[in-house]
């Protein structure tokens, strides 16, 4: 296809509109076939990065190491709970009584999260609880097993 006639000195316009036409449709044509199978493989190509990150060391490190972190603030959250507690049934001043209850409540709460975070963490069977150590409980009990609540001991109760 010529663009240029050189008998009668004339540029076919319509054939350089129809050219560049043909090749961004072709670009187009591409670009969708490139995108389409993008979509096309997401599935799988997804499910195949999952696995790379779920088993990569950094990950497995991580998740060792994070239900060990867990379990033991939980473990010395409900002993913090039992001092403090212990400390509150024998205080007999007033304002301390009022401060020491504020902190076992604290306490509580903190534990009481943390518990929850574990097991919700162990819940999760493909992505973390994998890699959990075998000499750490599968999840923690809720309630007064784990001792995160005690009742608190009112000033005239003593």
């Amino acid at each position: 296809m010529r663009f240029y006639n050189e008998a009668d000195d004339r540029v076919y316009i319509g054939r350089i509109v129809a050219s560049v036409v043909f090749v961004v449709a072709v670009l187009w044509g591409i670009t969708a076939t490139i995108w389409g199978m993008g979509v096309a493989t997401a599935g799988i190509y997804g499910r195949g990065t999952q696995i790379k990150q779920v088993n990569s060391a950094e990950n497995r490190t991580f998740q060792y190491n994070h239900f060990f972190n867990l379990y033991s603030d939980v473990k010395s959250e409900v002993q913090q709970i039992g001092t403090t507690n212990a400390t509150l049934a024998a205080t007999t001043d007033e304002s301390e009584h009022g401060r020491l209850a504020s902190v076992l409540l604290g306490l509580e709460n903190i534990c009481i999260t943390n518990t929850n975070q574990y097991n919700a963490d162990a819940a999760k069977v493909v992505t973390g609880a994998l890699f959990r150590d075998n000499n750490l409980p599968q999840m923690l009990p809720d309630g007064p097993v784990t001792n995160c609540t005690t009742a608190i001991p009112s000033v005239s109760s003593r």
